[in-house]
């Protein structure tokens, strides 16, 4: 028994078959429900290696800082409660993968996918695709909070910054209000 293509105009997305369900609309409505499929599928993996790779470095620089840090108890329980899915370098290598899944492009259509399966995956994923979005939310302030408590940003000296610009022969560079103003001329033309 195979299952019917969702029809847009009924009121509950369900009809009759017609001669209509193996032409060029169900095609573009397979395509693009496959395009959603991909999209959220790379999406959500790439969210769990997000995940996976901050709650390492929230871990490793709550090691380092000293509990809780800078953090609540409730952010400590945040990154301790749940273990990673995977290593540090297993969660840089997929985001690796991701990238070279995304160049080559998308996959074809799987033979037999019928737009209520495609539709029921994206059904599927889209509330993965929040919750892990929700949690790298959570952990990114996280992480910063860590990382600025691990060693405190603080802005260059003005001797710094002219060490900074000075050519390799030793000469002066350009001052900073120089740069800036540079920059100000450039964005005006």
């Amino acid at each position: 028994m195979s299952e019917e293509p969702i029809h847009p105009d009924t009121p509950d997305g369900a009809g009759s078959p017609s001669n209509e369900d193996n032409g060029p609309d169900r095609n573009s409505t397979l395509a693009g429900l496959w395009v959603r499929v991909v999209e959220l599928e790379r999406e959500a993996r790439w969210l769990s290696a997000k995940c996976d790779h901050l709650r390492h470095s929230c871990r490793g620089l709550l090691q380092t800082v000293g509990s809780p840090g800078p953090l609540t108890d409730e952010q400590v329980r945040l990154i301790t409660a749940e273990s990673p899915r995977r290593s540090q370098a297993e969660a840089i290598e997929e985001a690796i993968r991701l990238r070279e899944e995304r160049s080559a492009g998308l996959p074809p259509v799987p033979s037999g996918s019928t737009v209520e399966q495609l539709s029921r995956r994206v059904a599927e994923l889209q509330p993965v695709v929040a919750a892990l979005t929700t949690q790298r939310e959570a952990l990114r302030p996280i992480f910063l909070a860590l990382a600025e408590a691990f060693e405190p940003f603080a802005p260059p000296t003005q001797e710094e910054v002219e060490e900074m610009l000075r050519a390799a022969d030793g000469t002066p560079g350009p001052s900073i209000l120089d740069l800036i103003n540079e920059v100000e001329r450039e964005l005006r033309t």
